[in-house]
């Protein structure tokens, strides 16, 4: 366990963000990371320079990968890290994890994001586009007729996303959702999207009705199965989803993903 005095605090925190030598970890969950407000923050995103290492990943992701993932991150015995987070005790798990690993001399920042996103005067990065990555509790929110952060000012759509795999939709999807084959909308060659003026059998005007009825900046939802949602805005057939997994540049991370064969299609601007 760590020693009794392995904190650090605001002040010395300020001091060194700049510091070279040093690693910072925020190990909240990656929408708070990216940039949503969670659990009553005063503000969305993460401490400048923090690496994100939630520490849900210690039971999600397999132990070689967790040190893979911490290596490529700079949480290493030969830096110093520091470890924060959003409530007392969040820290303890990852402490634990590196102290068996045999890194000794990581401390805590125990005002947590609490204390350094309540004071207005102190930076904070977030992702640029952390409102197109949206979480299951934002979707949640937004179904019941709630207005979460950033919401859509109207109507908006909302599909379950896969490519060539209808009977996923069958079996279960969210009530309401309506299916997108991303197949209908990626060239087979390089599976970038293709164009309206794409004369293939799976153009825009062999696309399911739904789709073609969305209009310019018609707000949307993209499901995917074992990954987060995506919301995006949709301008005809420039439509894009991304997965967000462990270490993928999307969720703060190096991109390097633990899960394998993912696809991905390329961010439609």
């Amino acid at each position: 366990m760590p020693a009794p005095d392995s904190s650090i605090s605001l002040t010395e925190l300020q001091q060194r963000l700049n510091d070279p030598h040093l690693t910072i970890v925020d190990v909240r969950a990656l929408p708070a990371y990216n940039g949503w407000r969670l659990n009553g923050s005063a503000r969305g995103g993460h401490i400048p320079g923090a690496v994100a290492f939630p520490s849900a990943w210690l039971q999600s992701v397999e132990a070689p990968e967790v040190e893979r993932l911490l290596r490529s991150k700079g949480i290493l015995a030969s830096r110093e890290v520091i470890l924060y987070g959003d409530r007392p005790g969040v820290t303890l798990p990852l402490m634990s994890r590196l102290v068996e690993l045999g890194h000794n001399g990581a401390r805590v920042y125990e005002g947590g994001w609490g204390e350094w996103a309540g004071d207005k005067t102190l930076p904070v990065d977030r992702l640029a586009n952390y409102d197109k990555l949206v979480h299951a509790d934002w979707l949640r929110q937004l179904l019941d007729g709630g207005r979460p952060e950033a919401a859509p000012a109207g109507g908006f759509r909302l599909f379950h996303v896969n490519f060539g795999v209808p009977e996923e939709y069958e079996e279960n999807h969210i009530p309401g959702a309506l299916y997108l084959d991303t197949n209908r909308l990626e060239n087979p060659t390089d599976w970038n999207r293709r164009t309206p003026d794409d004369h293939a059998p799976h153009t825009w005007s062999h696309l399911p009705l739904p789709v073609r009825s969305i209009r310019p900046r018609t707000p949307a939802v993209l499901l995917r199965r074992n990954r987060p949602v995506v919301r995006i805005v949709v301008a005809k057939i420039t439509i894009a989803f991304t997965g967000c997994v462990a270490g993928s540049t999307a969720c703060g991370g190096t991109g390097h993903s633990p899960a394998t064969g993912a696809r991905r299609a390329r961010a439609a601007g």
